[in-house]
């Protein structure tokens, strides 16, 4: 005979136990010295996601397992993205080994809007300018450069992050047609490894492309002055024209990154 009672307490139990672990997982992250080290670890997961704004939202001692959750890259196609407003707060509880007290880690932030990066309360970082109206914000993506975060005695952090994207709320359509995300990325990594990382990206992705179109700038001018003195071979034209565009193509694509801070530019230089 079936115990219903017993059935129940076990199901109360396990429904329990199982929202105590998906919390944890939820709220708080482990970073271990060994880990890192290796390679970075991704903030990717949910983190606890409140819209509006309030400056007590920062605070480490502040109660938000109330909050709803929220992965913070906000991808245009996710069912989930309904609770962003364009303007809101995401919290993250960061727990390290005691290996990595009175040390620095590097947070290596990408973005598509503004924000305010807050540990246990206090600003350590603006990137851009939050404003709730399109006019008054001030985007800006610090495409990895990273942002060094002091540890001391304590083992369990605070991460805040006051963030704004009113574009992608007010202006949605335009938004959704050149962009795949509104949100922001975050990894942490040892400081040095950190900078090392934004440095030879920065410098691979220059040097690749500055190489390439100079190869094609060079054949380009090279067809341009065949056809200036064989005008009759319009095949060096098109050749030109060719090469040209090429060289066009790998030069724009380092382009964006120039203009961090502005839309309609990164737009531009995308469809060229």
């Amino acid at each position: 005979m079936i115990n219903k009672p017993l059935i129940i307490t076990l199901l109360i139990f396990i429904f329990l136990f199982s929202s105590d672990v998906f919390a944890k997982f939820v709220d708080t992250v482990y970073v271990h010295a060994d880990s890192i080290e290796k390679k970075f670890l991704r903030l990717d997961m949910p983190w606890r996601y409140h819209a509006g704004d309030s400056t007590i939202w920062a605070s480490k001692d502040f109660k938000d397992a109330k909050w709803d959750t929220l992965k913070t890259r906000l991808q245009l196609n996710d069912s989930l993205l309904n609770d962003w407003k364009g303007i809101g707060w995401f919290r993250k509880h960061i727990k390290i080994d005691s290996s990595l007290r009175n040390k620095t880690i590097g947070l290596i932030f990408l973005q598509e809007g503004a924000s305010e990066i807050f540990v246990n309360g206090d600003l350590v970082q603006e990137f851009g300018k939050i404003d709730s109206t399109i006019e008054g914000e001030e985007i800006y993506n610090p495409y990895g450069a990273p942002v060094i975060l002091r540890l001391d005695e304590s083992l369990v952090y605070t991460l805040a992050v006051r963030y704004s994207n009113i574009r992608s709320v007010k202006d949605f359509d335009w938004y959704r047609k050149w962009f795949s995300s509104a949100g922001f990325e975050s990894r942490i990594g040892p400081t040095f490894r950190a900078i090392r990382s934004r440095v030879m990206n920065e410098a691979l992705n220059m040097t690749i492309n500055i190489g390439i179109a100079s190869i094609f700038i060079s054949l380009s001018l090279l067809y341009l002055l065949l056809f200036i003195f064989y005008a009759r071979r319009k095949e060096n034209l098109y050749y030109f024209l060719f090469t040209l565009s090429i060289a066009v193509t790998f030069s724009s694509s380092m382009i964006p990154r120039f203009f961090a801070d502005d839309y309609f530019q990164k737009v531009f230089w995308s469809i060229l």
